[in-house]
């Protein structure tokens, strides 16, 4: 008579669950190797995915008591890396100068051959302060380029809801296609591609749960260094009166903290081994993971 086989526990079906939709919620994933500095490159590792990938870094402006003044936005940057093959951990990865936009808030999607943000988005990460011997010639601060928020006449900031449209009105200087990226930190970021010169209104739809916070980017392909025009502050979504099944920020099991958190009084050196907590959602259980995993 075969042995009876023992049904898997609560824990291990969960496990088994949450293993299944971490692979469908992201195909592949990457790593940021150590805490990130002003001024020092940043590391990235990846092993799977379809060539080419494409990193985006992005630094939303910091939101000042008056955030529908777009001219407050000049300080946001944003800068993409793109290669044709892959560097995993066991060779070192792959460094990445971004001292442009190597700031604290900063945000780095992940993309591939198939689609944008297919690889995870970071959460929100504080970026150490250059630490000295500083560097001749390296900014300290965010670079300040009043110009390009000036191409907005206008942001909606009531059409930031769940299921909604947002709309922004351009000033008539954007022409031909514009990329408007949805970065959501830790949860799915996607890109609307738009037609800027069949109208001053741009239109986009955000099927992302109320409470999640937001940033958009907006550029135009080919771009140098893939830099958008704008970048607007983090935002937080409102609740709306749709119902499209929405979704949000996702649980840390699809898409690891890949830094200090931005905001966290804590802190240590780019040189210092780090381990991220994988908290599995819903159970009192917690993994242990290396430090920076991102998107599976």
């Amino acid at each position: 008579m075969p042995a009876k086989r023992t049904p898997p526990s609560f824990l291990q079906r969960a496990l088994l669950l949450l293993a299944s939709y971490a692979v469908s919620a992201h195909a592949w994933s990457f790593s940021i190797e150590r805490q990130p500095e002003t001024c020092i490159g940043i590391i990235i590792s990846w092993s799977d995915g379809v060539p080419p990938w494409t990193f985006t870094f992005l630094h939303p402006p910091a939101a000042s008591s008056d955030m529908t003044n777009l001219s407050t936005w000049s300080t946001g940057a944003s800068v993409t890396y793109t290669e044709q093959k892959a560097y995993p951990a066991s060779v070192g990865g792959m460094g990445m100068g971004i001292s442009q936009a190597e700031f604290t808030p900063l945000i780095v999607v992940g993309s591939d051959g198939t689609g944008f943000g297919s690889g995870g988005t970071s959460q929100v990460i504080e970026v150490l302060p250059e630490q000295a011997p500083f560097l001749p010639g390296c900014a300290t601060t965010p670079p300040n380029n009043a110009t390009f928020p000036s191409y907005l006449k206008s942001f909606d900031f009531s059409s930031v809801t769940t299921c909604g449209t947002v709309t922004a009105t351009h000033n008539g200087s954007l022409s031909g296609t514009i990329n408007v990226d949805t970065i959501v930190p830790l949860g799915q970021s996607f890109r609307t591609t738009l037609n800027a010169s069949a109208s001053n209104m741009l239109t986009w739809y955000l099927p992302t749960t109320a409470g999640t916070n937001v940033s958009f980017a907006f550029s135009t392909p080919g771009a140098v260094f893939g830099a958008s025009l704008v970048v607007t502050p983090l935002m937080t979504v409102q609740q709306g009166v749709g119902n499209c099944g929405a979704s949000g920020t996702l649980s840390s099991a699809t898409a690891l903290p890949s830094a200090i958190p931005y905001g966290s009084t804590s802190g240590v050196r780019g040189d210092k081994a780090r381990v991220g907590i994988l908290w599995v959602f819903g159970l009192a259980t917690a993994v242990a993971l290396p430090f920076g995993m991102v998107g599976r």
